[in-house]
């Protein structure tokens, strides 16, 4: 239970509001936590509420429930900043549940904090539970909460607490359960949205490589007929600098690092949808997904050490020690240190997302002892099959080729402007429902939306990042590579900033606790987001160059 607006500041139901004896149980009986539902404060408790398969009743008294005029201030208040809770049956949750309404909430207005004696403040003293079931199987169910009954300032209260249930038959099926959960309305939105951004990348992408192709085309033809005497007179742009545009860039260890760690999180990414769309997480929801992406993220991390170390051989790099540790803490140090803040608040406030103590070591247990070792078991893999080299398809020159200047539209900034505001804006609409998602006031998109707006994603920052690469070398700009990388990712820079935007304009979340929770939770997912992006951005950017370079006639 908590304010609906902030729900990191959530508490135990019994344990936040002087609920009296005969409506506590005697002995709280909290159900069976795992590692995802811990870390979104999802702490269920078993309540007094008797529920039969298929038997309708109504009005069953549950408790009497008594307020002395001590307490009534914390009813108020909790009431007046809209405290909502969620019931879950047969591992369905329940929408959120208002505790009660004030008059001015009931006018559609929220008062918040500041509530006066004159304000009328009411209870709901009945629940309606409409339960949808098919053969055996429950399908859905809401709360109705209903009979509203007033909570005077200067006076005891006294009422009994009572509840309904109502079973209904439906044709939904078992496997579509999940798929039910969500408005139909809604879910018939994005498909035309998603196709309208297939329409508009097929659009943009077809007029730019007919050009880019025409042009790359006549150039190569035109290199093909030059006669080798002539060749050094009439050479320029991205074609004279091929004995620099295989020369490895500086800080050469930390672009590896960020490559492994990249292509770990974006096979994660592929695999935690296609988990999605076969209906893995259907059971519990986002805290099924939480921990299926922790645990696969512990057993991928042979990946991140494999292709870091790989790479940094190639570069003939001396140190892989150095840069298994870069690539063991380059992510996960951050997040820890996000998390350590936000749970250290959230003990303070006495939040459900405080992590308890047990599940904390739980985490350390599968960082070190399935993240490390994998990992390094990946570096060391890696650094014997990067024995070979790194195989450019030209010769490096020994000495480096001045860089001349470049226009403004060939800067990194405008470049890193243009790879991240063009692919942000093909998959914009969905962003809004993704965020309303995880923060609870819309129910999830669908997994196969997801995968598909994924890689749609994927596949405009790779035409994007090689057309930018492209242009950087025609004005002889042969550092391409941590360019490459950050035209990729810097789309999660501005989908960080269009969550900031989000949370402030278009959201209702409020509080200290929920502010940092949303910004330094979603900063995480963003820097992942950077490096995941930024691997694919890196790679295209390789494979163009190698592609193009291969197809001219060197001595």
């Amino acid at each position: 239970m908590g304010p609906y607006n902030s729900p990191a500041e959530g508490q135990d139901f019994y344990e936040a509001l002087p609920w009296s004896e005969d409506c506590r149980p005697k002995e709280l009986e909290y159900a069976e936590q795992h590692l995802g539902e811990a870390l979104i404060g999802n702490r269920l408790v078993k309540t007094p509420f008797q529920v039969n398969f298929k038997k309708s009743v109504k009005e069953i008294p549950l408790c009497q429930l008594n307020i002395d005029v001590t307490h009534l201030g914390s009813f108020r208040r909790a009431i007046a900043e809209n405290y909502v809770y969620y019931l879950t049956m047969d591992g369905i949750s329940s929408p959120a549940i208002p505790l009660g309404e004030t008059d001015l909430q009931r006018l559609g207005l929220h008062l918040g904090k500041r509530l006066t004696n004159l304000e009328h403040v009411y209870i709901y003293s009945q629940l309606q539970f409409e339960i949808y079931y098919n053969n055996s199987n429950i399908i859905r169910f809401h709360v109705l909460p209903l009979g509203p009954v007033l909570i005077s300032a200067d006076s005891v209260f006294n009422h009994s607490i009572s509840y309904s249930v109502s079973w209904n038959p439906t044709n939904t099926v078992v496997t579509e359960r999940l798929e039910s959960l969500s408005s139909p309305t809604l879910f018939e939105f994005r498909w035309p949205s998603l196709l309208s951004s297939l329409s508009l990348i097929f659009f943009v992408l077809a007029s730019i490589g007919i050009i880019f192709i025409r042009r790359l085309r006549r150039e190569l033809r035109s290199t093909e007929e030059l006669e080798m005497g002539a060749m050094e007179d009439v050479e320029r742009g991205w074609k004279l600098i091929r004995g620099d545009v295989f020369r490895f860039p500086d800080y050469y260890n930390l672009l590896c690092a960020f490559y492994g760690v990249g292509l770990q999180l974006t096979l994660l990414t592929m695999i935690l949808f296609m988990i999605g769309s076969l209906g893995g997480y259907q059971r519990r929801g986002g805290a099924s997904f939480l921990s299926t992406a922790i645990f696969m993220y512990s057993l991928t991390s042979f990946i991140s050490g494999f292709g870091s170390a790989r790479l940094y051989r190639q570069m003939n790099g001396q140190h892989w020690v150095r840069n298994t540790l870069l690539c063991i803490f380059i992510y996960t140090l951050p997040v820890f240190l996000i998390w350590s803040c936000i749970n250290t608040m959230a003990l303070f406030y006495d939040s459900t997302i405080a992590l308890p103590f047990s599940l904390g070591l739980v985490l350390f247990a599968l960082w070190a002892f399935i993240t490390f070792p994998c990992t390094v078991l990946g570096a060391i893999i890696g650094k014997h099959t990067g024995r070979k080299g790194f195989r450019a398809p030209v010769r490096t020159s020994k000495i480096k080729r001045e860089i001349p200047r470049a226009p403004w539209y060939a800067s990194v900034w405008f470049q890193a402007c243009i790879g991240g505001i063009l692919p942000l804006s093909i998959v914009l609409v969905e962003t809004r429902y993704i965020l309303s998602a995880i923060w609870g006031y819309e129910n999830p998109s669908s997994f196969i939306v997801l995968f598909m707006l994924f890689l749609i994603l994927v596949i405009w920052i790779s035409a994007i990042t090689s057309f930018l690469v492209f242009q950087q070398l025609c004005f002889e700009n042969y550092k391409w590579w941590w360019r490459s990388f950050l035209n990729g990712g810097s789309c999660a820079i501005f989908f960080y900033f269009y969550a900031i935007y989000y949370f402030y304009f278009q959201s209702n979340l409020s509080g200290f606790l929920q502010s940092l929770s949303f910004l330094g939770y979603t900063f995480a997912l963003s820097y992942g987001l950077f490096l995941a992006l930024g691997f694919i951005g890196f790679v295209s950017g390789l494979t163009f160059v190698r592609v193009i370079y291969r197809a001219i006639k060197t001595d």
